[in-house]
């Protein structure tokens, strides 16, 4: 789970300011979840889940998905969620991003922390295997 305490939470300002930031700190998820909630002002679910678990994280997030907490949609809108199958494990999803209002997607992984990507590209377009977004109408 990130530290929201930590210094460079506080100075977010735009999107921008969210790249760079350490993955071990900030996996992708803490991302998305930073994302959502300095520049959207609204909150996602916290999963405490070792990023590295994808069995766990693949479970997790394929029975998450079909609560009413989430909507899945037939194409990316801006600030959904992709998920994505990462590597070569037998996870369906392990991974995940935000699309950002301009088309690209914000995401971390271990080697480069947090950074901006373009979802158009072939690599990511093959490994994308849902948009998801939260359901404002759910009711915990």
């Amino acid at each position: 789970m990130a530290i929201w305490l930590d210094s460079e939470v506080f100075k977010v300002k735009s999107v921008n300011d969210l790249v760079g930031l350490p993955f071990s700190k900030y996996n992708c998820w803490e991302i998305c979840e930073l994302y959502y909630r300095k520049i959207l002002k609204k909150e996602l679910p916290t999963y405490k889940i070792d990023a590295f678990d994808f069995p766990l994280v693949n479970k997790t997030m394929l029975s998450e998905i079909r609560t009413p907490k989430w909507i899945i949609l037939d194409k990316p809108e801006p600030n959904c969620i992709a998920l994505m199958k990462l590597g070569y494990c037998s996870a369906t999803v392990n991974h995940a991003g935000v699309i950002l209002p301009d088309g690209r997607m914000l995401q971390a992984y271990e080697s480069t922390g947090s950074v901006i990507v373009d979802p158009q590209n072939q690599l990511w377009k093959r490994i994308i295997k849902y948009y998801i977004k939260p359901n404002v109408e759910y009711k915990k």
